[in-house]
């Protein structure tokens, strides 16, 4: 006499030659399992890849099918296997290993047309961001000090014409001997009143920090042009600003 079956409605009774039963589960698959072809050995191959082959033929499918349904239609299931670390990976053509298909990785290094590529790329955006921290710094300014205040001087090509020209003037007000306030709008859209003198220091100090901050891109971006490998490209500071 068989021995009762504990099988659930999800599983599966096989007969032995005996006339045991062995339980089988009926698992099941769905649209992220991987699937081959084993007569073709065409991969990958999805749920829905099947379910467009077979619907000539009138045949319906949930979308979560027994296992053993597919199998039966030519099709066998690929155990996922992690994919490992490396330069380059690569999906390979699953490989039948004691009866299981298992999932396979290609890993490889870099080729010279890749480094390279990698190396220009690094390059190019290393440049854009050193114009971006230069730009930026110019849009904000230096910080500057008049008695107990403290403001930021834009440093932009229209800043530089307008300090170039509160220079001369200012210049000029201090060999005539003037103390006449003149008025300068900072960074922060307050309006500082500054005695002759103190424009053309504090215009001074501006077109210093320009030429420091140009010196300092200038300097980075040769460092930048000359790597050999991405590794040798230096780290773009957030300012250039001078302490």
């Amino acid at each position: 006499m068989a021995k009762q079956s504990t099988a659930s409605v999800t599983d599966e009774a096989q007969t032995t030659g005996d006339g045991s039963e062995v339980i089988i589960p009926n698992e099941k698959i769905n649209v992220t399992t991987l699937l081959i072809e084993v007569a073709t050995l065409a991969y990958p191959i999805n749920l829905y890849m099947v379910i467009e082959k077979f619907k000539s033929q009138n045949m319906s499918f949930s979308m979560t099918p027994p296992r053993v349904d597919i199998e039966g239609l030519g099709y066998a299931v690929v155990t996922p296997v992690q994919r490992p670390e490396g330069n380059v990976v690569t999906e390979g053509q699953p490989e039948l290993v004691d009866g299981e298909w298992k999932q396979t990785w290609v890993v490889r290094e870099y080729n010279e047309s890749e480094l390279a590529a990698q190396l220009e790329y690094a390059k190019i955006t290393a440049n854009d961001n050193i114009m971006a921290v230069r730009n930026a710094d110019f849009e904000v300014g230096m910080k500057h000090t008049v008695g107990d205040k403290t403001f930021n001087v834009q440093l932009r090509i229209e800043d530089r014409i307008n300090l170039i020209g509160m220079y001369t003037i200012g210049k000029e007000m201090v060999a005539a001997g003037s103390e006449q306030l003149e008025p300068f709008r900072s960074y922060q859209n307050e309006t500082i009143m500054l005695t002759p003198q103190q424009t053309v220091d504090m215009a001074l100090s501006a077109l210093a920090a320009v030429k420091a901050i140009s010196q300092s891109t200038w300097d980075l971006k040769d460092l930048v042009d000359a790597a050999t490998k991405v590794a040798d490209i230096p780290e773009i500071p957030t300012t250039f600003i001078p302490a």
